[in-house]
């Protein structure tokens, strides 16, 4: 497969990209990327950056591997309305790429809270963090017509499975260590191929057993879905959606918080009275007109 890599810091560190790669060969697939890398690079910038318009022109591409700032999603979700440059711009770069490569699957990396310089970027918790990184990057993803790779639930999902002698990040809190950059590298793979690893997969220098664990952990958020809780504030679009091939419509109340689960092709809303399900096209019409996202 050919793939464009965009990025910045989070992408470099370690030189994840490459993991990737090798772990894609473990598997008998080969990769060919064209990476460009600029530290705390945000996406508005990558369509006029000399270096990445060479690697977005020259084309081909199959796959779009695109990382945006780190924090971006988290504030889009904190408010789409002020921050609805977020959405913008991840379109706007996603049909830059479609110009020469308008069959590649754009994927956009979800990323993992942090320490931050103070009090986890402001949102007073990794919790919090994670809640709003990944809640607005799958909001950002699906108004963008691009595949969300869950990475940062899945470090979310390795701290709290507290493996013995796991470190995820390095010194600073923030950017991925070794052990980060193989998880979020499985979780890409996971993804872009569509299958879990075999018995010739390699570690990558991540000790044996600790890479084992994270190989599971990406399988288990790539293939079984994951699940986010959301708020629905003020007045949605509309007040009720279509369920299941015309079989009725069920008001959404504002002001309540759901549990939403996030498989591959639908999203399943969940409440104390019971479920309702609706397309994703249909839920993207309650992300428009500066709306906080269902997702």
């Amino acid at each position: 497969k050919k793939i464009l890599v965009l990025g910045n810091s989070f992408t470099h560190y370690q030189s994840s990209n490459f993991i990737l790669k090798r772990l894609a060969r473990s598997q008998g697939h080969e990769m060919r990327m064209v990476p460009f890398m600029k530290g705390g690079e945000y996406f508005r910038n990558f369509p006029t950056l000399s270096l990445s318009q060479i690697a977005i022109d020259e084309g081909g591409y199959e796959i779009a591997l695109l990382q945006d700032q780190s924090e971006q999603h988290a504030r889009y979700y904190s408010d789409p309305v002020a921050n609805l440059g977020v959405l913008t711009e991840t379109q706007a770069l996603i049909q830059r790429i479609f110009v020469k490569s308008p069959t590649a699957r754009p994927i956009l990396e979800g990323t993992w809270g942090y320490l931050g310089a103070s009090n986890y970027q402001g949102y007073g918790s990794m919790e919090l963090f994670d809640h709003a990184l990944q809640c607005g990057a799958i909001a950002v993803a699906e108004s963008s017509g691009a595949e969300l790779s869950p990475i940062g639930i899945a470090f979310q999902r390795a701290r709290e499975a507290n493996i013995s002698g796991l470190n995820l990040y390095v010194s600073d809190d923030k950017h991925p260590s070794r052990q980060g950059c193989y998880l979020k590298s499985c979780v890409n793979y996971c993804l872009i191929y569509g299958q879990k690893f075999d018995s010739n997969v390699i570690d990558c220098d991540v000790d044996p057993t600790i890479a084992a664990r994270l190989r599971e952990i990406a399988e288990d958020v790539v293939f079984n879905g994951y699940d986010i809780k959301y708020f629905v504030i003020g007045e949605p679009d509309r007040t009720s959606f279509s369920t299941e091939a015309g079989s009725g419509s069920t008001t959404v109340e504002t002001n309540v918080e759901y549990t939403v689960t996030c498989p591959a092709d639908w999203i399943t809303i969940e409440k104390q009275e019971g479920k309702v399900k609706s397309a994703q096209d249909q839920l993207d019409r309650w992300i428009s007109g500066g709306k906080k996202s269902l997702r």
